[in-house]
């Protein structure tokens, strides 16, 4: 399983969270979250994101489900050509990816 290393943020169009993973080298590897605002979505609080499954390898997604994800709230949010989930995140996902 890969090591990722996390930093959040939040989007300035709804101020929903934003999560990127990077290696550990500091290498970026993926933007975790979406911001689905302009299709009328947003995550209900800061503590849920909508994350693009299928841009993800399954390791990327095994990873993230062991690190930060508690519940997988929905697993068919339609984004762009392809499908996402709805997590609710970890009470301590806020330690394991600080603010920018």
């Amino acid at each position: 399983m890969r090591k990722l290393v996390y930093v959040s943020s939040t989007y300035v169009a709804d101020n929903s969270t934003y999560i990127r993973a990077d290696l550990e080298d500091g290498d970026p590897w993926c933007d975790v979250s979406v911001c689905l605002e302009c299709y009328g979505m947003t995550p209900p609080d800061e503590n849920h994101i909508y994350i693009p499954v299928y841009k993800m390898d399954p390791d990327t997604l095994e990873t993230l489900r062991n690190d930060i994800i508690e519940k997988i709230v929905d697993d068919k949010v339609p984004i762009g050509f392809g499908t996402g989930w709805l997590v609710k995140l970890k009470d301590n996902w806020k330690e394991i990816a600080p603010a920018l």
